[in-house]
């Protein structure tokens, strides 16, 4: 017993047919609950929540490879015999195989708790025999002959010649009742994982007659071979109320497996079907579709995907389909005097959709970036591209990836559905974190300065400046180093150097005037080392625009104890008129200048 609740769960969006369960009433799958079940046994698993629900339950199994790619392979509404509109259903499973249940309500207003009961029947194969054979309906249906065995009951390979019909080894067994007469379509072509046979039968499990029969099928909508040396059995005449028997087994020993059993009817009479049919989209949203009409037709009606998207003249032969992205399969299905003929069908690459909610994340301490998307489509390949080069090619159904090194780059991704790319959609990959813990102590009685600092990751190479200006460039590792040639004040900066950008610097500003008071160089308040223009630039930016400037004593160059207009004017005819040289200098301190050295840009 498996208890469960759905009172706070939501809709899955997940798809289901309830083709596959006729008459069993089921409804919307509200608030569904899944379970996940994997057998150590070949039987038969029997799932109910018969008289043990407090609402009435639908129930979906899956033959799941993942939560993403599934097949139904059984449902049910509601069970005979049960209370409050409960379910049951049973169905083979396979040792090893991983399978799905979905549990919900018919509407709206079910939902509740009870128990799923889960029971298998080991060494059981519904189908094994004629006499067990599985009720099968039109469309698809779940085949699975991995633990069936060998029938007895006889078969002859010369009503199908050139099909290689073979040994019919470890067979499952179906039975399918119309309702109408027509023609059935018995088809397992490019729908299984082995080669396959089948043969029809009609009459009973004790009386069989043998009515048609395949090998290797071709595919009736496109004219090529069945994929896998699978099968396809066309027009059977069936009859309604009389059961036709389908046997389904392996070519040869070891060929078993799993997979769909397609069945499709068709009215006798009806109209043949459309000839040379031509599909061609070149990765656009578009696809241009060209036929012959192998009959007179009333219509055509156009199908992408199995849904009927327009109805075009039945003398038409040609069609522009729109809103083609990925894969998709296009038919054309000719209709004349009521009746509908085979559909012809061909398949087309559009638009690939791209990925979606494509994420770059930096990974801490590193300059790794974890990247995440969501594929909206089934991909066959996907591509990463860094800063415009391609970096990694990955398979389609991925959906993340660590890209090394990949902080402070442009991070794309691009999804591929045949031979049709996606346009990329890129991240911002953020910033590699700067040198931290920095440290500058400047060395007693010289102009050098010890820089130290630690590195959060592992760069490139680390740059070194010295008020603004390059000095030295050192290895992605080194966490010291020895700034010279420091005078006065000056702002020495440490920056990590990724993928050729530049991380936020760390800077640290270090006066090395050594013991007791620094030198004035009169004429160079902005401390550069000469007296030139830029000087007198920066007293005038003193004076009228309240801009910094790093030494106020040794503006003062006609030594008049003030700074007034007329210091940049002396420093003007200086160097340009041959005018008297700056006055003054020596240890910057109140005894050489009134204007004080507080601000200890001196040098």
């Amino acid at each position: 017993m498996n208890g469960f609740d759905t009172t706070d769960c939501t809709d899955s969006p997940d798809p289901y047919d309830d083709a596959q369960c006729p008459g069993t009433f089921i409804g919307d799958m509200n608030q569904d609950i899944w379970f996940t079940y994997t057998p150590d046994e070949c039987g038969v698993l029997k799932a109910s929540t018969c008289d043990l629900a407090s609402f009435d339950t639908d129930l979906v199994a899956y033959y799941a490879i993942s939560c993403s790619e599934k097949i139904q392979i059984a449902c049910n509404g509601d069970a005979p015999g049960c209370a409050n509109l409960t379910s049951e259903m049973q169905f083979p499973v396979t040792a090893g195989n991983k399978y799905l249940i979905r549990l919900g309500g018919w509407d709206d207003a079910a939902f509740g708790n009870g128990e799923l009961r889960l029971e298998l029947v080991p060494d059981s194969t519904i189908g094994d025999e004629c006499i067990d054979a599985i009720s099968a309906s039109l469309g698809a249906n779940w085949l699975d002959t991995t633990c069936a065995t060998d029938s007895l009951d006889a078969y002859d390979a010369a009503q199908c010649p050139g099909t290689a019909l073979g040994a019919m080894v470890q067979d499952v067994w179906y039975v399918y009742t119309p309702d109408q007469n027509g023609l059935l379509n018995v088809r397992t072509c490019d729908r299984i994982d082995f080669d396959s046979d089948i043969v029809v039968y009609k009459g009973s499990c004790t009386d069989l007659e043998q009515i048609a029969c395949n090998g290797d099928g071709v595919d009736p909508a496109t004219g090529a071979a069945c994929g896998g040396f699978s099968s396809a059995v066309e027009d059977v005449p069936i009859v309604a109320g009389d059961p036709i028997y389908i046997r389904v087994g392996g070519w040869q020993d070891g060929q078993a497996g799993k997979g769909l059993l397609d069945l499709e009817y068709r009215q006798a009479a009806a109209p043949p079907a459309v000839e040379q049919l031509t599909c061609s989209s070149d990765c656009a949203d578009t696809a241009t579709i060209t036929w012959v009409n192998g009959g007179t037709y009333d219509s055509i009606t156009v199908l992408v995907n199995g849904t009927v998207v327009d109805t075009v003249g039945g003398a038409d032969t040609s069609y522009t389909a729109t809103g083609i992205t990925g894969t998709r399969t296009i038919c054309l299905e000719p209709v004349a005097g009521g009746l509908v003929g085979p559909q012809t069908c061909c398949v087309v690459s559009g638009l690939t959709p791209p990925p979606e909610n494509v994420n770059c994340d930096p990974i801490f301490g590193t300059t790794n970036v974890a990247v995440a998307w969501t594929n909206p489509v089934a991909y066959d390949g996907i591509e990463v591209y860094v800063n415009g080069v391609l970096e990694q090619s990955l398979p389609g159904p991925a959906t993340g990836t660590i890209v090394t090194g990949g902080a402070g780059r442009d991070i794309c991704v691009r999804g591929l559905i045949a031979n049709c790319w996606s346009e990329e959609v890129c991240c911002e990959a953020g910033q590699s974190p700067g040198v931290g813990d920095l440290n500058c102590d400047p060395i007693f009685g010289t102009t050098d300065v010890a820089v130290a600092w630690s590195n959060p990751i592992v760069y490139d190479s680390i740059e070194v400046t010295l008020n603004g200006t390059l000095v030295q460039t050192l290895s992605g590792t080194d966490t010291f180093t020895t700034v010279t040639g420091v005078v006065g004040t000056r702002e020495i900066c440490v920056i990590g150097i990724i993928g050729g950008v530049a991380t936020d610097s760390a800077c640290c500003t270090v006066n090395t005037g050594g013991p007791g008071d620094p030198p004035i160089t009169v004429g160079d308040p902005n401390g550069d080392g000469s007296v030139d223009i830029a000087d007198a630039i920066g007293m005038l930016g003193y004076l009228f625009n309240s801009e910094a400037i790093s030494c106020l004593a040794a503006m003062d160059v006609n030594g008049d104890d003030s700074t007034d207009i007329g210091d940049p004017i002396y420093v003007l005819a200086y160097l340009f008129t041959d005018g008297a040289a700056p006055v003054g200098g020596g240890p910057c301190s109140p005894d050489t200048s009134s204007l004080g050295c507080d601000d200890g840009g001196c040098g």
